[in-house]
């Protein structure tokens, strides 16, 4: 277990706080933050870091929802005024 957790700590995961009897541990990055990384994680392993074929794999040649197509496309717009 000890080394499981010296893992996620050398990753950034979880903070350790060395006691006499013992260690604290807790997370050292937010809920969010491990949700965006466990998401690039997602696009690079199976996507090649390509947002666009991952966006092609969920499409499948199926029907898309004219308003979610807008919303996307604000969206896109959006985080492109942001860089």
């Amino acid at each position: 277990m000890a080394t499981f957790l010296t893992r996620l700590s050398d990753k950034g995961l979880i903070a350790i706080t060395k006691k006499t009897k013992g260690n604290i541990y807790a997370p050292a990055i937010t809920e969010q933050k491990y949700h965006q990384l466990e998401a690039q994680n997602l696009l690079d392993s199976m996507y090649n870091g390509s947002l666009q074929g991952f966006l092609s794999a969920l499409y499948c040649g199926g029907e898309v929802d004219v308003k979610e197509a807008e919303e996307l496309r604000k969206w896109f717009e959006k985080v492109g005024e942001d860089d």
